[in-house]
């Protein structure tokens, strides 16, 4: 499976910048400094405001791929990271994941069929058709203006990917020196696999003892998605929920349930019950659609007042296998 097959909607321009907790005047700083390239008409609204005026309010509406960017731009400024490395890091997060004019330039067909095949084991599980793979198809595809290419082939593309359908935890390593910033992105399950435990090891200590470098943990910006009640409507809209998980959120809000229990993959039990305090209530609901959203659980359980019972296992795929 790939990323727009299974979530075609992450392309559309849903989420606010209030909503992101961004104010008008701090995304237009950004988008002037070049942090955000974003091309998209304002909408403009017309509001009544206290005093029974009517004004015009210019709106501005995000898909997905530029919703995390700003969340990850949002947490690299607590730490005071500059302008220009955030920039330098758009471009690289912004380019293919899988080709770009650059690396193309020296590949044969051959070489290119068989870096293809690795990508098509990991996404498509064998639903690809190789013989679409030629030099001049690919790069084709890497000049494309389609926005939806851009997005969904992006290295931000691959990173929800990772995130949301293999259940993956990658990271974005941004190398500094005194003259050069060069950017990674690193896949622990991925990187074993190719280069066999040790490797890894041996790999990581040396660049942990050798280099400087800032470790962009990106599955904090998705905990940060699925917490907020505000965000939920965006992602019911984006399909990041399955029926029966909408259902255990709606009890949930209803009240209407003796107990919710998660089976955790590592057989830990996370249990709700009913209460009457509203900031426990809130936390739970927020942990909850964490769990479901990033589908953190094997099975799902939740009693209900009249003691039907429903259960929900977790069908995504999660594993990489040869």
């Amino acid at each position: 499976m790939n990323l727009f097959e299974v979530l075609p909607n992450l392309i559309e321009r849903k989420i606010t910048l209030s909503d992101l907790g961004i104010s008008a005047r701090v995304f237009s700083s950004w988008k002037d400094e070049g942090i955000i390239d974003y091309v998209s008409p304002l909408v403009i609204k017309e509001e009544i405001n206290s005093k029974g005026e009517i004004k015009k309010r210019k709106w501005v509406y995000l898909n997905m791929f530029e919703a995390i960017w700003l969340l990850i731009v949002k947490d690299l400024r607590k730490f005071n990271l500059d302008l220009k490395t955030i920039i330098e890091l758009k471009n690289f997060l912004n380019k293919s994941s899988v080709f770009t004019q650059e690396n193309l330039e020296g590949i044969s067909e051959e070489q290119l069929k068989n870096v293809v095949e690795q990508i098509v084991d990991e996404q498509f599980d064998g639903s690809f058709d190789m013989s679409l793979v030629t030099l001049e198809n690919i790069k084709l595809l890497s000049e494309s203006d389609d926005p939806i290419i851009k997005f969904y082939t992006s290295q931000i593309g691959t990173l929800i990917y990772y995130i949301l359908i293999s259940k993956q935890l990658p990271s974005i390593l941004i190398y500094k020196n005194e003259e050069i910033t060069s950017f990674g992105i690193l896949n622990q399950k991925i990187f074993i696999h190719e280069m066999g435990l040790d490797n890894f090891f041996d790999f990581t200590m040396k660049a942990f003892s050798s280099d400087y470098f800032i470790n962009v943990p990106v599955i904090n910006v998705f905990n940060h998605l699925f917490e907020e009640e505000n965000l939920e409507k965006y992602l019911n809209y984006y399909q990041l929920f399955s029926e029966s998980e909408k259902e255990i959120l709606h009890a949930l809000r209803k009240d209407d349930f003796k107990e919710i229990i998660i089976y955790r993959e590592s057989a830990e039990k996370y249990i709700i019950t009913t209460t009457h305090s509203v900031e426990l209530k809130n936390q739970q609901a927020s942990e909850l659609r964490k769990i479901l959203g990033l589908k953190q659980y094997e099975k799902a359980e939740i009693i209900y007042r009249n003691d039907k019972h429903l259960v929900v296992h977790n069908t995504t795929k999660t594993t990489i296998e040869k």
